[in-house]
This record gives structure tokens, sequence and C-alpha cells, in this order.
């Protein structure tokens, strides 16, 4: 499911959110590539929840994300989805090649 609100309260209060801004252009280009993938598998466009479990499922294995994860104590496996969420929505209008700056959600 797309990002909530709860969740992102809960990425803000483990420095996630500030993690994902330190390394934005590593996570937009993990975004791609799920983005990418995704497209390749539908006919027409992906929707953000199409995209998200692809991410969650990279970030299982980035050792950047792995090394964030234990630093932060964060154990549970809904950690990769919550914040394979956050990428998407913060990088959506890129990945569809939004240049009006309008938001479009993909629901």
């Amino acid at each position: 499911m797309a990002l909530t609100t709860a969740v992102e309260m809960k990425l803000t209060n483990a420095k996630m959110i500030r993690e994902f801004d330190n390394q934005r252009h590593l996570w937009l280009d993990m975004a791609r590539d799920a983005h990418a993938y995704t497209k390749s598998q539908l006919t027409g466009n992906p929707k953000q929840d199409d995209v998200a479990p692809h991410l969650a499922l990279a970030l299982e294995t980035k050792p950047q994300f792995l090394h964030l994860k234990a630093e932060r104590g964060l154990r549970a496996g809904y950690w990769f989805r919550n914040f394979a969420d956050l990428i998407i929505d913060r990088t959506w209008a890129e990945l569809i090649g939004n240049t009006t700056g309008q938001e479009d959600n993909g629901g």
C-alpha cells in the first residue's frame, strides 16, 4: 500500500527520512530500476503499489539499506516495504516523467 501518514511518522522517528534525503540519488536509481522492471511486465503504466514490491525486494539485498536498518535497530521485515513506499512517494513524479510538478499518485 502507498505511504501512509502513520508509516511516514514511523520513518521520521527512526530517522529514515533523513537517510533517504542524504542518499536520494541512490534510492532514486533503485526506484527507476524497479519502475522499469515493473513496466516491462505490465500492459500500460504501473501504479505505485505495483512498483513497491519490486523495490522492497531490491532493498532486502542492498548493503546500504541493510546497514541503515541494522544501525537503527530496525529488525522487522516491514521496514523494507515501508522504506520502498517512502522512496516511491518521494520520487514518483520523476519515475513517471512528470515535469509539470503536479502530483499523480498513480492510483
